[in-house]
């Protein structure tokens, strides 16, 4: 696993500097600010690095650059936010669920696991759905404060498009929830093994 963090990191801090490089180059102004995120952004799975044991797989780690594909290369390099109204709700719908996805990772991991007790498959609908609403929520306090501070593309019709993406954010969080359910119902009523 730590490899695969190496590689995908360095791949991804390199395309996000020489994308910086090339919008400072073209005289953008807000690049400083939108390219230093992106380098963090693509930095961040490096963090893992420091833990002995993460609740995290290849799977999530793929899915986060996945998510970071879609985001900064397809939806800001190559304007897909701008040629296709749906990508932004899409990307909300389905970052909400993989918040969801690593928050159900971490619960089994870091509950689950250590307290080896009987456990109410509700418990984890609601804790998925929860993290996936807290995650939705967060962003859109990261696009306000980005639209005030650095940009204005961000929020572009105002309340509209923060409602939209706040229950696209709760859509993704249900529909991991509802699949946390039905795949965690054997569980109930079951003592849970480490």
């Amino acid at each position: 696993m730590k490899k695969t963090i190496y590689i995908l990191s360095l791949i991804f801090i390199c395309f996000m500097l020489v994308s910086f490089v090339i919008e400072l180059r073209n005289g953008d102004t807000n690049s400083w600010t939108k390219g230093g995120g992106r380098v963090i952004m693509s930095a961040l799975p490096l963090g893992l690095l420091f833990f002995q044991r993460t609740p995290f797989r290849i799977p999530h780690i793929l899915g986060y650059y996945g998510l970071l594909v879609c985001t900064f290369i397809l939806g800001a390099i190559f304007h897909f936010y701008d040629k296709y109204k749906w990508w932004d709700v899409t990307l909300h719908v389905v970052g909400s669920m993989y918040i969801a996805w690593l928050a159900l990772a971490i619960y089994r991991y870091k509950v689950l696991r250590p307290a080896d007790i009987y456990i109410s498959r509700w418990i984890i609908f609601l804790f998925v759905c929860g993290m996936a609403t807290i995650g939705s929520a967060i962003w859109e306090s990261i696009e306000f404060i980005g639209d005030m501070t650095v940009t204005s593309v961000m929020q572009r019709s105002g309340n509209t498009d923060t409602m939209t993406d706040l229950i696209a954010g709760l859509l993704g969080g249900v529909i991991l929830g509802i699949y946390a359910l039905f795949r965690n119902k054997p569980l109930e009523g079951k003592k849970m093994r480490g």
